[in-house]
């Protein structure tokens, strides 16, 4: 029997890109869960043990930004996480084929004169390079900060750099400029921090990552899974959950949508975890050609992807050698040991196939870095690792398809390792002497533990054609599908994924996700997190509430359904029926009063809260509204949709009043805070209590809050069109609406308006059409605040989740949706019910949000509700 979960949002990989999506996603109040197969959160930014000693796994040192300061910690601020950061000094150090050293400075300045005096006949050539990387650095950092209006100009005229270098490759420019080859390896030292050979590399990328650990270095206090552990805390804080040790094997896809995941966890039993977004975090080729149904991914992204170039793979020596080599006077530095001066070759050998006879060696050490903590070996000891480039073709390894790894295989490694020790000897001399431990990971052992293509960490080749621009961003031509990890945008390494998941989260929420969370995303989430702390125990329920049947011998013109009242003393069932009867005719229950709807009083309650009002009867109807909400209806929109849902009401005796949400809202104003707004309104308007509570759409959000917070101000509280989680799809359009009437663009909020009434790119010339009506009807009478105030709206529904919510209210509910609701589908209204203890439920079969929300029955339905719940007063108890 398998599991199912649900989630807002499923995020498919824990690594460095998926966990800082899923915080900031988290802490802007979504539900997240994170899949993945390993046994801790953070993929390459994580740590294992063996044999007592603690090794990282890819977080060897962080670069700087511009300023100086860790790259990785203006991502992790608005998250509150605050982490340690040890300098190295210098950053790292060059060990030349001839003996030579080179240290590599913090700081453009000091490197540029540690060069010249390297190489004093390249001066020239080197000062244009160096002005050449760090005007491609400068830019890029500008356009990722999207410079204003004023900066425009500027940015344009450095733009020719980068198109004067877009296609250059790193041998290609460095041939241009007549360089040396030892100019060659002392500028290309960080080569093997992407793994391509120079005649394919791009300069772009390069010249970034260049002036990325040019700017200074970094480790961070605690070891290598520091930040993905605070991470993983953001996102278990704000109710997020890891499932580890499940492998993902399917993203599903219904209805050309992204729907959820499958995976298996270790005792092989199927977990499906339900969300309408998925993050992909994981290598891209896995996630685009093995994961999702070929059918439902367009031919172009399969031909795309299938294409892509991979780095190279990389071998990892882990090593604890009986020698302090801190107490030996060691400085905290990485080394680069190239025993000769032709790295094209090295590289392009690897691409072939070939083993290099003498390695080109990178050597960490984490013992150097972060000399107090005492989980990396015992004193005494230096924890190190070594790594070089290597083939990714199975050949090489002595592996054959369908075999066993077998002696071949391991006397590849055993050889390896001992070339690799070799090399490190001519950096730190006596060094495979002292050995205690060692253990060689491969391209196979990467692939078995991390999943990605070819054994590579590094994701897709840093070529030209893949690249920036050139490489996948995190929207993908399938709706609900995003991506993050080593193959997006932003590129590899930990400060590349996580900016790459704060990208991923920016387009899942629509805006700025660092903004989300600095503003009302985190203030939103904890209250929601603080309501569920301080809720009363759930009012147990014998069974759910149950959504309407329609069989098939109902009687001709007629409707029939079954209604499911749960309380604690049991559960009512009754069968109603309710004729479909001509407009302004008697309704279902209840007498006819006539009524003259033309007659509409209107007016601003002192709150600022604006009515329109019609009907003389005794009892009285507070009608909230959907969204924009902030402006009373009129002309049309009062005509066509309010007053013939309203009719059947007014004509049973209820005057009804349309209000609205009050004007000029302070920024930050919840779903919470307009629920007090209406609770205060009955109070000092309506003496203290209402006869019945109606809310549409978004207004239908806001009764919910009103029933939970405020139950004594109304004897009945319907809610239609809503439940208790919206669609992204929903609040995107939503939030797109509300932009486009707040910049006054009636164009934007009609096209918007128009998706999900016309969907689907065959309409697009119909929405063209459109958009300005529905635009112009959208804008409404455009009051002094109503700009701010939609927009206002907006961020709440941004921030809206009311899982925590709906348990807490203590009277009852009538839930009224259509089973084809792409803002609030069956199932969450299915849930919603549930989550009720005293709801009942009716679904209006294969209709939408706006034909169920305008549908004529509805007024009808409520008197049905309202007359059985008179009749049955044993059940509120």
């Amino acid at each position: 029997m398998g599991q199912h979960t649900k989630a807002d949002v499923v995020v498919v990989g824990a690594g460095t890109g998926g966990l800082t999506a899923a915080a900031y996603l988290a802490a802007a109040g979504r539900r997240v869960t994170v899949v993945d197969r390993g046994f801790a959160p953070g993929g390459h930014g994580s740590v294992f043990t063996r044999g007592g000693f603690e090794f990282d796994i890819g977080l060897h040192y962080l670069g700087s930004t511009r300023e100086g300061t860790p790259a990785t910690q203006p991502l992790l601020d608005p998250l509150g996480i605050d982490v340690t950061y040890l300098p190295l000094n210098p950053t790292d150090t060059v060990v030349l084929a001839d003996g030579g050293r080179f240290e590599v400075p913090r700081g453009l300045e000091a490197f540029r004169t540690a060069l010249h005096a390297a190489l004093p006949g390249e001066r020239r050539a080197l000062d244009e390079y160096l002005g050449t990387i760090d005007a491609i650095d400068a830019l890029v950092m500008q356009l990722s900060k999207r410079p204003a209006l004023s900066e425009i100009p500027a940015t344009l005229r450095r733009s020719g750099v980068m198109l004067r270098h877009a296609r250059d490759t790193v041998e290609g420019y460095w041939d241009s400029l007549g360089f040396s080859a030892r100019a060659k390896t002392l500028l290309g030292w960080l080569q093997g921090t992407y793994a391509v050979p120079p005649s394919e590399a791009s300069l772009l990328f390069h010249a970034l990552i260049s002036m990325h650990y040019v700017n200074g270095a970094w480790y961070p206090q605690g070891g290598g899974a520091v930040i993905s552990q605070r991470l993983a805390d953001v996102v278990t804080s704000n109710g997020g959950q890891f499932l580890l040790r499940h492998e993902v094997t399917r993203i599903t896809v219904d209805h050309e949508r992204a729907t959820g995941v499958v995976a298996t966890d270790p005792d092989g039993t199927t977990v499906t975890v339900t969300a309408p977004i998925v993050l992909a975090a994981g290598d891209i080729k896995h996630t685009i050609l093995n994961l999702l149904d070929p059918a439902v991914v367009p031919r172009k992204l399969q031909h795309k992807v299938r294409g892509y170039e991979m780095a190279l793979p990389l071998a990892v020596l882990y090593l604890v050698i009986d020698r302090d080599l801190a107490a030996e006077g060691l400085p905290p530095t990485n080394y680069f040991v190239y025993p000769h001066d032709d790295l094209q070759s090295e590289f392009a050998g690897a691409r072939r196939g070939a083993f290099s006879a003498d390695p080109a060696v990178f050597i960490s050490s984490a013992s150097l870095k972060d000399r107090d903590n005492p989980r990396l070996c015992p004193q005494g000891h230096t924890n190190l690792q070594l790594m070089t480039v290597v083939p990714p073709q199975p050949s090489s390894w002595g592996l054959e398809m369908g075999k066993e790894r077998g002696e071949a295989y391991q006397a590849a490694k055993d050889e390896l390792s001992r070339r690799m020790l070799e090399a490190a000897d001519q950096a730190l001399p006596g060094l495979s002497d002292s050995v205690v431990y060692s253990d060689l990971s491969t391209p196979y052992t990467e692939t078995r533990y991390m999943g990605v293509t070819d054994g590579t960490s590094y994701g897709i080749a840093a070529t030209p054609d893949q690249v920036m621009w050139n490489r996948p961003g995190p929207a993908t031509p399938i709706p609900g599908l995003y991506l993050a990890g080593a193959s997006t945008r932003t590129g590899h390494g930990i400060s590349g994924t996580m900016e790459g998941g704060v990208q991923a989260a920016t387009a899942v929420l629509g805006r700025s996700a660092i903004k989300a969370v600095t503003g009302w995303g985190v203030a939103t989430s904890r209250r929601f997190l603080q309501s569920l702390t301080d809720s009363p125990a759930r009012c147990p329920r014998s069974i759910p509430s149950q959504p309407m049947r329609w069989p098939g011998r109902t009687p001709p013109g007629e409707d029939q359904w079954h209604w499911s009242l749960a309380c604690p003393g049991g559960t009512l069932t009754r069968v109603c029926r309710a004729s479909r009867r001509a407009e302004g005719s008697r309704p279902a229950v209840g007498e006819v009063a006539t009524t003259d709807l033309n007659t509409v009083q209107s007016g601003v309650f002192d709150n600022s809260m604006a009515y329109a009002t019609w009907g003389e009867g005794p009892k009285s109807l507070i009608f909230i509204p959907g969204g924009p909400g902030n402006d009373v209806a009129s002309g049309f929109m009062l005509r066509t949709m309010l007053q013939p849902l309203l009719r059947p009401l007014v004509d049973d005796g209820y005057q009804a009043w349309v209000v609205t949400r009050r004007r000029n809202m302070p920024e930050g104003h919840s779903f919470a805070d307009m629920a007090g707004d209406y609770a205060a309104l009955i109070r000092d308007e309506f003496d203290g209590r209402v006869d019945l509570v109606l809310g549409l759409s978004y207004g239908g959000m806001i009764a919910f809050y009103l029933a939970a917070d405020h139950p004594e101000r109304a004897e009945h509280f319907v809610a239609a069109g809503a439940a208790h989680e919206i669609t992204e799809f929903g609040k995107d359009i939503d939030y797109r609406m509300a932009l486009g009437v707040s910049n006054g663009d009636r164009i934007a909020a009609g096209m918007a308006m128009g998706e999900y009434m016309l969907a689907g790119d065959r309409y697009r010339w119909l929405r063209r059409l459109l958009a300005p009506g529905l635009g112009r009807m959208m804008a409404g009478a455009q009051h002094e605040s109503y700009q701010h105030d939609i927009m206002v709206e907006a961020e709440a529904e941004r921030a809206y989740s009311a899982r925590d919510v709906l348990p807490r209210i203590s009277v009852p509910v009538l839930l009224v949706c259509g089973d084809k609701d792409i803002f609030f589908p069956k199932e969450v209204v299915e849930e919603a019910a549930r989550l009720i203890p005293h709801s009942t439920l009716v679904l209006y079969p294969g209709q939408g949000h706006i034909k169920a929300s305008s549908n004529r029955r509805l007024g009808s339905d409520v008197l049905v509700y309202v007359h059985t719940r008179q009749a049955s007063h044993p059940i509120t108890g």
